[in-house]
Parts: C-alpha cells; sequence; structure tokens
C-alpha cells in the first residue's frame, strides 16, 4: 500500500514588449508596394511598428492539491487519484486597440487613403486586464490485473471536469448592459455552460503468446482543456470591443485610428446588432481524441527484435472556425445579404471537427551488446481531418474557415500535419579503445561514445488559393480569420484540401 499527497502553488509571470516604446503610440502600418506586409506577430511581418497582437501580458497562478493511492494485492495492482486545481489567470491581451492601417502604395501613405483602416476600442465597464478564475477536477480509477503467467490486463476509467474560462464574461457583460440602458442590443450570446461530460475509459493488454512473440493492444480516451484563448477572441468582439472598420480607401485613415486610440473620439456604436462578432457556440466542450494500437512484437536471435503494429486515433468535437452568419449562396448583393439579415458578421468558434489518423508502424532494434546498439523505425500513415487550424492561417496555403458554410463536408482532405511516409535511424558505438580509462590519459582518451541519428519523412500538404472570392461567400468573415476560396479544377483535388469555387458550386444546390 502507498499513498502520495502533494500541495504545490505555481506562479508564471510573462511580458512582451517593445525596445522602442513610441511604437505604442502609433497603429501598425502596412505598405503593400514597399514589402511592408502582415499585421500579426510573426517572424515574416515586414510592417511598422507593432504587431496589432502585442504587447501582451501576463501573470498566472496554479494551487494544485493532489493525491494518488495504490495498492497491490494478489494479482492486482490497483490505482486511484484526484487532482484539484485552483486557477487563477489575470491576463492582458487586446488586439488592434492601437489601429491597423494598410495601404497599397506609397504615394496612398501620401494621401492617407488606406485600403484597411480599423481599430478596437473597450466598451464602457470592460477591464483592460482580464481575470479567469475556475477550479479543474479529474479523477481516475485504475487496475493491473496479472490474469495469467503470460497475459495481463490494464483498465481503468478518468474523469474530467475543466473550469470554465466563459464565466469571467458573464460577470463583465451585466456591467456592459447596465451602462447602456439594458439595450438587448448589448447582449452576449448565450455562452456554453460548466464542461461536466468527460469520461475516459482506458483499456489494454499483454500477451506472451509463445516464448519469443509478445502481443500488446489497447484502447484510450484523453480529453483536451479549452484554453483561453478562445475566450479572449470573445472579449476582442462586441459587445466587450468595438471594432471600427472605416470604408477602403476613405479620406484620413490615419487620423481617424489616432483620434479613436488616443481618446479624442469615441468609437460610434450605431446598430450594435450589425457590429462584427466573436462568439462561442453554446454547446461547446472540451474535444477528445481515442487511439487504438495493436502490434506484434518478436525476438529474432540475441539482443534484436522486430515489431509490426497498427495505431489510429480518431479526434471528435475538435476546436473549429465557421462562419455564424454567412452570406446568403445566391445572389447575395456583393455579399451584403446574410442568412440572419437582422446581424452582421459573426466569427463562431464550435467543437464541430473531427479527425482520423491510421498508421501501419515497424521497428527493428537491436540492444547495446559488442558496443554497439542501433534502431530503425518506418510508419506509413494516413492523417484526414476537416479543420487543422482554428486561428491564422498555416503555412500549407490553409485558411481556418470553410470556403462554403453550406458545405463544411468539402473541406474533408489530407490534414496540414499529415506525412504519410516517415523513416528513422539511429546508432550508438562504444568505441573499443582504452576502455578501462586508467591514469590521465585513459580518463581523457577513453570511454568515448558516438552516435547519430538520421530522418527522412514526407513534406506537408499544400492548397493552392485562388485570392479573390467572385461569390462574396466570405464577406465579412474574410477580415477577421483570412480568404480560403481555392480554384475552380473541377473534379480534382489538391494534396491538402478540394479545390472548388463556392460561387459556381453553389447555383447548383
Amino acid at each position: 500500500m502507498f499513498n502520495e499527497f502533494r500541495v504545490s502553488y505555481g506562479r508564471y509571470v510573462s511580458q512582451t514588449n517593445t525596445a522602442d516604446t513610441r511604437a505604442l503610440n502609433i497603429p501598425s502600418l502596412e505598405v503593400t508596394q514597399l514589402g511592408l506586409t502582415s499585421f500579426n506577430a510573426a517572424n515574416t511581418r515586414t510592417a511598422i511598428g507593432l504587431a496589432v497582437n502585442l504587447p501582451p501580458a501576463q501573470v498566472l497562478h496554479n494551487y494544485q492539491l493532489m493525491n494518488n493511492f495504490s495498492i497491490l494485492r494478489g494479482t492486482h495492482n490497483m490505482k486511484m487519484g484526484i487532482d484539484i486545481r485552483w486557477q487563477d489567470q489575470n491576463q492582458d491581451f487586446n488586439p488592434t486597440i492601437r489601429g491597423r492601417l494598410q495601404y497599397q502604395t506609397l504615394q496612398d501613405v501620401i494621401d492617407d487613403v488606406p485600403n484597411v483602416q480599423s481599430i478596437n476600442s473597450f466598451l464602457p465597464g470592460v477591464p483592460r486586464w482580464q481575470g479567469y478564475k475556475y477550479y479543474d477536477y479529474f479523477f481516475f480509477v485504475q487496475d493491473e490485473w496479472r490474469v495469467r503467467s503470460n497475459f495481463t490486463l490494464i483498465y481503468g476509467v478518468r474523469y474530467e471536469s475543466p473550469g470554465n474560462a466563459v464565466d469571467f464574461l458573464q460577470k463583465i457583460k451585466t456591467q456592459v448592459l447596465s451602462l447602456n440602458n439594458n439595450n438587448p442590443a448589448f447582449r452576449m450570446d448565450t455562452p456554453p455552460k460548466r464542461d461536466v461530460n468527460n469520461w475516459a475509459p482506458r483499456v489494454g493488454f499483454n500477451w506472451r503468446a509463445m516464448d519469443k512473440t509478445v502481443i500488446r493492444g489497447g484502447y484510450s480516451r484523453t480529453y483536451d482543456l479549452i484554453f483561453n484563448n478562445i475566450v479572449l477572441n470573445i472579449l476582442s468582439s462586441f459587445p466587450f470591443t468595438v471594432v471600427s472598420n472605416f470604408p477602403a480607401r476613405s479620406a484620413n485613415g490615419f487620423q481617424k485610428v489616432q483620434d479613436i486610440a488616443t481618446g479624442r473620439t469615441e468609437a460610434t456604436v450605431a446598430n450594435p446588432q450589425f457590429i462584427t462578432r466573436t462568439i462561442v457556440n453554446e454547446t461547446y466542450r472540451a474535444p477528445y481524441a481515442e487511439q487504438f494500437s495493436f502490434n506484434v512484437q518478436r525476438e529474432l536471435g540475441n539482443n534484436w527484435a522486430a515489431t509490426v503494429g497498427y495505431v489510429g486515433t480518431k479526434g471528435t468535437a475538435l476546436f473549429m472556425s465557421l462562419d455564424g452568419n454567412p452570406t446568403v449562396p445566391v445572389n447575395n448583393a456583393n455579399g451584403t445579404i446574410r442568412v440572419n439579415p437582422n446581424r452582421g458578421s459573426i466569427s463562431e468558434r464550435a467543437h464541430a471537427s473531427s479527425s482520423s489518423y491510421h498508421s501501419l508502424q515497424t521497428s527493428f532494434e537491436k540492444r547495446l551488446s559488442q558496443n554497439f546498439s542501433m534502431g530503425a523505425h518506418y510508419t506509413w500513415s494516413a492523417f484526414m481531418d476537416d479543420q487543422s487550424e482554428i486561428f491564422n492561417a498555416s503555412t500549407a496555403g490553409e485558411v481556418a474557415v470553410a470556403q462554403d458554410s453550406f458545405n463544411r463536408r468539402a473541406e474533408r482532405a489530407r490534414s496540414t500535419y499529415d506525412r504519410p511516409h516517415r523513416f528513422s535511424t539511429n546508432f550508438t558505438v562504444e568505441l573499443p579503445f582504452i576502455r578501462d580509462q586508467r591514469g590521465a590519459a585513459g580518463k581523457l582518451l577513453g570511454g568515448w561514445v558516438t552516435s547519430g541519428f538520421v530522418t527522412f519523412q514526407s513534406g506537408s500538404p499544400f492548397s493552392a488559393l485562388a485570392g479573390v472570392d467572385p461569390g462574396f461567400r466570405l464577406s465579412g468573415i474574410d477580415s477577421l480569420i483570412g480568404q480560403s476560396i481555392r480554384p475552380n479544377a473541377g473534379a480534382r483535388r489538391s494534396p491538402g484540401r478540394p479545390w472548388r469555387d463556392c460561387s459556381s458550386t453553389a447555383a447548383s444546390k
């Protein structure tokens, strides 16, 4: 019998700032003609000023109470435990509060007619720092049962109830409503409740079928935590933040943005229902992955072993970005007619995606003997999903929103993370000279080991983007996430996502 009890506290502080504090007083400035591009922080960004998502800061406090208990009785090795965490997370993450200006040419800069001119500003009652406070609960029980001398069965279950960071917004929305005469247009969309249905069973076995052959297999379910960045996206949009987008190429863009940033002018809230929002689906929950495995290992002579097996993973309820109020498929008046004509553009975070991974995994290994060990491993796999990224566009040409909101199944294809072939090999050699390491020379020249490894793998899939949206299918959402329309290539598919032009296919529905 053994019991482990632990109480712990952790504190993490981080802040990103600029070497020249004058950058805190100007918008992010892009000039396409001069190669000054990109508004988010990235190694490839060349624009002037700080990126719109800088500077973030956070102070995190983590209090943990954990107890694990194990007991060995007969052929059973039983374990159980609890893990309770109190999260106190304070963050300053407020994108675009200094503004963003994107000019096409140098002459546009002189004339101050930016193509993109936008700025975010807080509504009254909304603090700059966000304080997320909640409890996480985790419990598990497991048994390792040695059924026979050559057969072991492992089974158990884990329960998780992650805290709900959205509760912080529930408190803030009351202040916002009160300071806006309880206008229902300032209400937050129905938020998700605490996720309380996360049961994670697991089972596995280990069977020595013959003297030199072992067969293993198992199944497990694991849950992912809902990260705060998704909640931060809600706070940086209406009804907590006013997103001011001025008409493209309208005059005095720099001055208009600076007036709001410095407080000389208040952001206008003419029609709250049509202001761009980011919401979380009210059924939002923690995503989970189910893993299956089965392999056979065979000893081949002294110190050599070969393994071949199957490993698969199914992802369910994965995070996905949706167009929460898309334009109608046809005759949408250049993107001005939406499914709900009484509301504007909505970026919706939901657990609407899934994935599948299937692989054949093989290995050939030599244990250390005669001063030498090595291993060679090969995996042949296929990784499919609906969307590989919930936020920004990936380097593989994928943009994190479906090109056709009415046919998300068309997004099912090779994942950005798909690598069909992967081969790796490694070795370790203990050099044979002066192994006894006697004397000063022996200690200096003896006992050396050399090792190495090499890996070959397939490249990532890539999807070509059209760069235009002739059917105005992503009007509004494209400014929040990106332009995901792919070229119309008939029945052909790109390595990453199917090539399909929404504007032409929508008419056939």
